[in-house]
């Protein structure tokens, strides 16, 4: 028997198993949400990895029972007896799922207890997966027992996110027609607001990279920045300054009218971000932008709004590609503000944040 390579799901599969695969996300988005701040209690936030779990097993359970091409059972076994990480993670999940019957929480806070700072910045509570004790380990079935190794190897002692992420992408490698989508094709809940001074990943597609050890490619995360759509509705472009690092093109990143973030792109990313269909616009703002009072989230982070008081269609045009040469301008903000923001945006940090649109507000 042939092993397909990717499941494809039928027409009347379509619409269920991506609302599953949206309990999944959300769970996900959840827990991130709800770990914004110090958190003391973990019953303030294992309820969402729970359900994570959970969903996790079920759309596991469904994938490998129901569907009617059969593809999904022969693909995860085979994965899984190449050592595929994402297929072992799930198999860890399995034993999870059966050792919650005897253990309520599956992660524990983390020594420590926060990660950042309160100083414009934010923070936010960390927790890991837990060791499973022996004697929980013992009331389980001889069949679950034989999964834990999985959950020693991939999950047990890891940061609590990221276990769910490698799911997540597991799911989406082997049937891309899984993913939830939000109206900009983005992966519904994600990116995850970005926590400044690590590199926790955002994304179930992002490549690992630890900030702290190294492990894993810097490069490897600015290709799969460049190779994206860029986060938000649209761009609209403030500046075109030329420094010792090249031309750039510089603006703020609007979602649903308002800017938390700028960027900082060479003119050739622009022209590729186009291509991919999304929008950069260009105009003169006058009196358009509006800048906010600063206000905190529940993490402690603080925000200053930029929003617009007419619909950007009334003051901007979209830019063509063809249109992307010419001299230095400046339509909003100071040349040197934004010649700055070129030295910051060379951090892999921070263009990471800046081309996710990852720094928002998170509400309680």
């Amino acid at each position: 028997m042939t092993v397909p390579t990717v499941v494809r799901l039928r027409p009347n599969e379509i619409a269920p198993m991506r609302s599953a695969m949206r309990d999944v996300q959300v769970s996900i988005a959840d827990y991130h949400r709800q770990t914004g701040g110090f958190i003391i209690d973990p019953d303030e936030y294992t309820t969402p990895v729970r359900s994570a779990v959970a969903f996790i097993q079920k759309l596991n359970d469904v994938m490998r029972r129901e569907l009617a091409t059969g593809d999904y059972r022969p693909l995860f076994d085979a994965r899984l007896a190449q050592g595929d990480h994402g297929a072992g993670t799930i198999e860890g999940f399995r034993y999870i799922r059966n050792v919650g019957q005897h253990l309520l929480h599956p992660v524990v806070p983390e020594a420590g207890g926060v990660v950042g700072n309160n100083f414009g910045l934010g923070f936010r509570a960390a927790s890991h997966w837990a060791e499973v004790p022996k004697d929980v380990h013992a009331l389980l079935h001889p069949a679950t027992q034989a999964l834990k190794p999985h959950y020693d190897q991939l999950i047990a002692g890891r940061s609590t996110p990221e276990p769910l992420l490698d799911a997540c992408h597991f799911f989406a490698e082997i049937c891309p027609e899984l993913v939830h989508r939000d109206e900009t094709g983005e992966w519904t809940g994600f990116p995850l607001r970005v926590q400044w001074g690590t590199m926790q990943r955002l994304h179930p597609d992002e490549p690992i990279y630890d900030f702290a050890d190294r492990v894993g490619s810097e490069d490897a995360i600015r290709r799969w920045l460049h190779a994206r759509r860029p986060g938000g509705d649209y761009r609209w472009i403030a500046a075109k300054v030329t420094t010792s690092m090249g031309e750039y093109l510089c603006g703020l990143t609007f979602r649903d009218g308002v800017s938390y973030l700028g960027f900082a792109e060479p003119p050739a990313q622009v022209e590729a971000d186009i291509g991919t269909g999304y929008e950069y616009w260009c105009g003169v703002p006058d009196e358009n932008l509006i800048v906010g009072e600063t206000f905190p989230d529940r993490t402690g982070a603080s925000f200053a709004t930029i929003s617009m008081s007419k619909d950007i269609a009334e003051w901007a045009a979209p830019v063509a590609p063809d249109q992307l040469a010419g001299a230095d301008h400046c339509n909003w903000g100071e040349p040197t503000y934004w010649k700055s923001a070129i030295r910051k945006s060379a951090d892999v940090a921070v263009r990471r944040a800046e081309r996710l649109n990852a720094w928002y507000p998170i509400w309680r």
